[in-house]
């Protein structure tokens, strides 16, 4: 890190260098070795670029840059950097953004009446447009749709104006959530009962929370529409207080994480089997509620997270709290 202008200025002197020599090295090669060239310009590269950050943090170029977008999504887990990402783990983690998005856009949109398929309008202006990456960390830049930027649908413009306030709302709850976690009297996590809509936007948020199995361990939001100044910040161990809140007056430390292929749904009996369970588990049965049946139904024979209380009785069954549809798996 450049820690003074005289820092600064030897390490655009140095820069300066490993531009010469690299050109210099291209030169001397030519195009026509161009795999030889690829393999000896390697150290080079690597510097110019660490070098070229260190430059651009110092004269405020990142600060900058990431203050054009109005929204970071950053990813945090083990082994996760730049240089070790894959295309299809970041689509994993938009796409669920955007469905989180989708679905609350789209129930204030229908006027609370939910459905299986978003509106065109909602699911085009869901499409956040991306605006790039932060050198030096895995943090996604996108940029929201303004009311008159889409103008190809009939009620595009109240569409967007939905979108944004579902993510406006989404963030709000996210960072409630953040701060609960240094502090638990500055959110309210009453044991009244959701409202239909406060249980949907519960689900969305714990959606963008990671399980604890999964290789990202956190999900962080930053930018303009963050609504404090603290970043917003969801791991797993978000994930059971989530569920107790959803759920029927069950403790956080009572409600265990699974994992399995949804199978054979009794509907009278009201319970499923996960099947296909990691690290070669044996198959369990859990129990739903009558408000989680649509929920099975929709995932039977897909992947699904299950957070589950056990009763206190002796049978000790497992009781569903949410069932969460693994769409990436």
């Amino acid at each position: 890190m450049i820690g003074s202008h005289e820092e600064y200025l030897q390490a655009h002197a140095a820069l300066r260098d490993l531009e010469e020599a690299l050109a210099a090295l291209r030169q001397r090669l030519g195009t026509s070795r161009a795999s030889l060239f690829e393999t000896m310009a390697q150290d080079y590269i690597d510097s110019i670029i660490a070098l070229r950050q260190d430059i651009d943090v110092y004269i405020g170029l990142m600060s900058a840059q990431a203050a054009r977008a109005p929204l970071w999504m950053g990813l945090e887990g083990d082994g996760l950097s730049p240089e070790n990402i894959l295309t299809s783990l970041l689509s994993v983690w938009l796409a669920r953004l955007r469905r989180s998005v989708i679905a609350l856009a789209s129930f204030a949109f229908s006027r609370g009446t939910t459905g299986d398929r978003p509106s065109r309008a909602i699911a085009e202006a869901c499409d956040f447009r991306l605006m790039g990456f932060l050198p030096g960390s895995l943090r996604i830049g996108l940029e929201i749709p303004q009311p008159d930027q889409l103008l190809l649908f009939p009620r595009s413009g109240d569409a967007v104006i939905a979108v944004r306030t579902a993510l406006a709302d989404l963030l709000e709850k996210a960072s409630e959530l953040t701060e609960l976690q240094h502090s638990v009297h500055r959110v309210d996590l009453s044991s009244e009962e959701l409202s239909t809509r406060d249980a949907l936007l519960l689900k969305q948020v714990l959606r963008l929370i990671p399980g604890r199995r999964e290789r990202v361990r956190a999900i962080v939001f930053e930018g303009a529409l963050v609504p404090r100044t603290v970043p917003v910040r969801l791991n797993a161990s978000l994930r059971s207080l989530l569920a107790s809140r959803l759920g029927p007056t069950t403790e956080p430390d009572q409600i265990e994480e699974l994992e399995g292929m949804l199978r054979e749904i009794d509907l009278d009996q009201r319970h499923f089997i996960l099947r296909d369970r990691p690290e070669d588990q044996p198959d369990i049965t859990v129990f739903f509620r009558p408000n989680l049946q649509d929920d099975a139904k929709r995932a039977l024979d897909q992947r699904v997270r299950v957070e589950a209380s056990r009763d206190r009785v002796p049978r000790r069954r497992l009781n569903a709290l949410v069932i969460e549809i693994l769409e990436d798996a």
